[in-house]
């Protein structure tokens, strides 16, 4: 690739992927209120499951709960970080 764009200019370990979803879910990183934003479900995509909030994407489930995640790649890779509050789980 001749130029990455966003999604080849990061580069991240596991613990720093756990830091960031501890102070993003626990509003450390910013104001409780813009989580809240990030986090609601604001637009339908193609999965009627799953919304698209502020850069993050609501997975909504049978038990009425919910998960959140965002991803990206670049050919060759593919991320994910998942965030499962009911269990208080990152994967």
């Amino acid at each position: 690739m001749q130029l990455a764009f966003s999604a080849g200019g990061m580069i991240s370990t596991v613990s720093d992927c756990l830091k960031w979803n501890i102070a993003l879910y626990e509003s450390t990183t910013i104001p409780k209120f813009l989580a809240e934003l990030m986090l609601f479900p604001h637009n339908t995509m193609d999965d009627e499951s799953e919304f698209y909030g502020y850069g993050i994407v609501v997975k909504k489930v049978e038990n009425s709960k919910a998960y959140y995640w965002h991803g990206g790649g670049i050919p060759g890779f593919l991320t994910r970080l998942i965030y499962i509050p009911s269990l208080n789980l990152s994967v």
